[in-house]
């Protein structure tokens, strides 16, 4: 199973005070235990929402999980675009979105979101709220 997470996901990890990040942790445990590696993806663009700089120092705890970094190319661009002309969201949703559905199954996406992502993504996509 690969993990795909969204702005609030990312800040839940890099704050261990959030509100969130015990049931992220939980996520990300739960996810090891059932595969040996579960891969663990982020969009460049929710670096960016999220403000993750990754040679922050005080954000190591995050780098040690080596996510696996999704670049908006021109090619995620255009998937992007056409999410985006199928039902109107943001740069940030439809690459999270873009990124879960290009991805063999099973994928689930951990948002804040849910009302907004679960409409773009595709079947073999699990959207679950954080």
């Amino acid at each position: 199973m690969r993990l795909v997470l969204d702005n609030e996901a990312v800040q839940a990890l890099m704050d261990r005070h959030h509100p969130k990040h015990a049931r992220v942790l939980a996520h990300l445990a739960a996810a090891a235990h059932r595969q040996t590696s579960a891969p663990l993806e982020i969009p460049t663009t929710v670096m960016v929402e999220a403000g993750w700089d990754r040679s922050d120092p005080h954000l190591a705890e995050l780098n040690r999980l080596h996510p696996l970094v999704d670049p908006l190319d021109e090619q995620r661009s255009r998937q992007c675009v056409q999410l985006m002309q199928r039902r109107r969201a943001g740069v940030v949703d439809t690459h999270v979105a873009a990124l879960a559905n290009c991805r063999p199954g099973p994928v689930t996406v951990l948002t804040s979101d849910r009302d907004d992502l679960e409409p773009l993504t595709d079947r073999h996509v699990t959207v679950v709220q954080t």
